[in-house]
């Protein structure tokens, strides 16, 4: 079993998957920031009304769930690692708070869409469950993350099904609203109780694979045969965990392969370089499409394919800056404000 203190290959790389495929959802709002008269990018043919239609199926809210995952894993990880050094508290709350400075400053400098300053609070609660007993966090984490979600859908159908007419419950948009500290608790509980790391649990992987796998080409299925546009979003956001758990648990049984994950070394460098990488994706994002939509309007087509050379600069960026530096710019910033010392620079 692979202990907490040793760096995950694997889920460096699922996390840099997650990163990439949020630039995906916002590279949208960028070119509302950036662009002429603060617009939405056109869709002007078809091929833009399909490029959309795949970026909200497979794309949205399902990585913000892996994304928010993997931070309850790294909080876990980092409270282990911080208990072990005999001073847990001090460190661990100015990590939140410097996370939550590079998120206003992504907010209310760049404009940019942010989930640093949500990650940042969830995280500073998170740390009142690090010692709760397993069931516990499990219970915190289902309900939590998931249960508005659910209701939420639920309520959709019977308006759509049965004309119901619910309509908007307020409850429900206020628990959806904390969700993401749910997925973060059920990272925090899936690395407590060894579920990405111990052999043992590899068969109960493939079983969650098999099942979610199903449920999401049901769920695709049925979005796509719907004609009613609110019930269609509802299944698409509301039910977005179904396709993420499918995503999360077949990227976790692919790269068991050493073999992949040595070939998957540019991307396990940029997940080593999350933080940077989601920050830069505004700093790049703003300038290109900015400037691109000061000479021409882009429709949503090639607003999407703009992604692509961002993609480029930051892989061959934290490859280089990995094979000679130990941290990310930003990562070194953060660990240095966390343990209020100078981390070593350059690798040997």
């Amino acid at each position: 079993m692979t202990t907490v203190r040793q760096r995950i290959e694997s889920i460096d790389i699922i996390r840099a998957i997650a990163v990439m495929a949020i630039l995906l959802v916002n590279v949208g709002a960028y070119y509302t920031t950036a662009g002429p008269g603060h617009r939405s990018a056109p869709e002007t043919s078809a091929v833009d009304t399909w490029a959309s239609r795949l970026v909200d199926l497979p794309v949205l809210d399902k990585f913000h769930f892996i994304f928010a995952f993997l931070f309850g894993v790294s909080a876990a990880i980092q409270y282990e690692n911080m208990r072990r050094r005999g001073d847990f508290w001090r460190p661990y709350l100015r990590r939140m708070g410097i996370l939550l400075a590079f998120g206003l400053v992504n907010l209310t400098v760049l404009h940019a869409p942010d989930v640093l300053t949500v990650y940042a609070l969830n995280g500073a609660v998170l740390a009142l469950l690090f010692r709760a007993p397993q069931r516990v966090l499990l219970a915190i984490g289902l309900v939590t993350g998931l249960v508005a979600d659910l209701a939420t859908t639920g309520v959709a159908v019977a308006d759509h099904y049965a004309g119901a007419g619910i309509g908007q419950v307020p409850w429900l948009a206020a628990g959806v609203a904390v969700q993401s500290f749910g997925h973060t608790v059920l990272g925090c509980w899936a690395l407590r109780a060894g579920l990405l790391t111990a052999e043992r649990y590899v068969p109960a992987i493939r079983k969650l694979f098999a099942v979610t796998g199903i449920a999401t080409i049901a769920l695709w299925a049925w979005t796509l045969s719907l004609s009613d546009a609110n019930l269609s979003h509802a299944l698409e956001e509301n039910l977005a965990v179904v396709p993420a758990v499918a995503y999360l648990s077949g990227l976790v049984l692919l790269l068991r392969s050493p073999r992949l994950r040595a070939a998957l070394l540019p991307l396990q460098r940029y997940g080593r370089m999350a933080l940077t990488s989601y920050l830069t994706h505004a700093i790049l994002g703003l300038v290109l499409v900015g400037t691109l939509a000061s000479f021409w309007t882009i429709p949503t087509a090639l607003l999407l394919l703009l992604c692509v050379p961002i993609w480029a600069v930051q892989l061959v960026f934290s490859h280089l800056w990995l094979a000679h530096f130990a941290y990310g710019p930003f990562e070194w910033l953060w660990r240095a404000g966390t343990y209020w010392t100078r981390p070593v620079w350059r690798t040997r």
